[in-house]
């Protein structure tokens, strides 16, 4: 497959574009625009639902929105509208059974749970989890930052930056609430994690990146408890930039992953060794600054470059385990995220 759809929030203010619809076709080298969306601010995350429903943040202070449009003949409306219950909510999640939604408040470290009806709308505030503490990095980890959560087998993992540790909540789907478990990860003090992901083919394989210090950590659970089993940089150390860890994501097939690295401007592409270890194997410019997130396509990853406003492309070359640019970019306002969307009819009448 040669053409994708897929969703781009951003930092652009309501009065203007800030969220998009494009397609990629990596067959002609080109992305084009579908749609755009004005009348939200900072849409910096979005999230594919069922039903055609695309969830977005409004990434404010004090208080942060959570906002679900639905894609139909008669343009892109708005289904929903409620508030996050924190300051600049970042990250968006859905469980596996498709009932709750969880908004990741990273200013006020908190995280928010809301029961999902059976149209996929979030209904009002179930749960909200209040971290508390800091960390080393008094600049960056002066709070708890909840910035990240990933549901898999009833359990919810959430990346709290400030405080160095992936909690690991059980989700009471009764009581609707989440309890706390023994599983928790610590991190070394002033490592910050921001994202993480499971291997999406071998189970127990759990991957953690590094804000603070753009470090993977590998983790492999046997009976419930996870061992950590690598750390590894996600530059090669003749890099010297400044660097900050962004998005990290797998290939489809998962023998490959990906990092972006923001300050460096970078993608690093990782080789899954058979004993489920990382091998860096290729770091190539994004043709961007600020690479705040990455999606793999294929053999192909398109870059969110932040501070250059713009979207760029990368090929992976499997034989040669290399990178290569491409002559793909767009102009988009400060772009934050890629998210996959579903091929829609009213664009393809178009």
């Amino acid at each position: 497959m040669n053409k994708y759809l897929f969703t781009v929030g951003t930092y652009a203010e309501a009065d203007t574009d800030s969220i998009f619809w494009y397609q990629a076709d990596f067959a002609q080298g080109k992305f084009t625009r579908q749609a755009a969306y004005r009348g939200v601010s900072c849409p910096s995350y979005l999230l594919q639902g069922k039903n055609g429903l695309l969830y977005a943040v409004e990434e404010l202070a004090p208080d942060g929105n959570i906002a679900v449009y639905i894609r139909s003949a008669d343009g892109i409306q708005k289904r929903r509208e409620l508030p996050s219950n924190g300051a600049h909510p970042c990250h968006l999640a859905i469980d596996e059974k498709e009932r709750f939604l969880f908004a990741a408040n990273y200013t006020s470290g908190s995280l928010a749970m809301f029961e999902i009806d059976a149209e996929g709308l979030p209904r009002a505030l179930c749960f909200l989890k209040q971290h508390a503490g800091k960390g080393m990095n008094l600049k960056r980890q002066e709070g708890a930052h909840v910035h990240f959560s990933k549901a898999k087998e009833g359990l919810l993992y959430v990346c709290d930056l400030g405080l160095d540790t992936v909690f690991c909540y059980r989700i009471n789907a009764e009581k609707k609430a989440l309890e706390e478990t023994d599983r928790n990860l610590r991190l070394p003090d002033g490592n910050g994690p921001r994202h993480l992901c499971f291997h999406p083919k071998r189970g127990g394989w759990l991957f953690v990146f590094a804000e603070l210090t753009a470090r993977i950590f590998v983790f492999h659970q046997k009976d419930g408890v996870f061992a950590l089993k690598q750390e590894i940089l996600s530059l090669p150390a003749e890099r010297t930039a400044v660097n900050l860890g962004a998005a990290i994501k797998p290939s489809e097939d998962g023998k490959y992953f990906f990092v972006s690295n923001r300050g460096d401007d970078s993608v690093t592409a990782f080789l899954v060794t058979e004993e489920g270890l990382l091998t860096s194997l290729h770091t190539c410019a994004t043709g961007g600054k600020a690479p705040r997130d990455i999606e793999v396509f294929g053999d192909y990853i398109i870059i969110a470059n932040q501070d250059s406003s713009s979207l760029t492309a990368l090929r992976f070359n499997r034989a040669q385990g290399r990178l290569e640019q491409t002559r793909m970019r767009e102009t988009v306002p400060l772009p934050s995220c890629i998210a996959r969307a579903e091929w829609d009819p009213c664009f393809l009448r178009r």
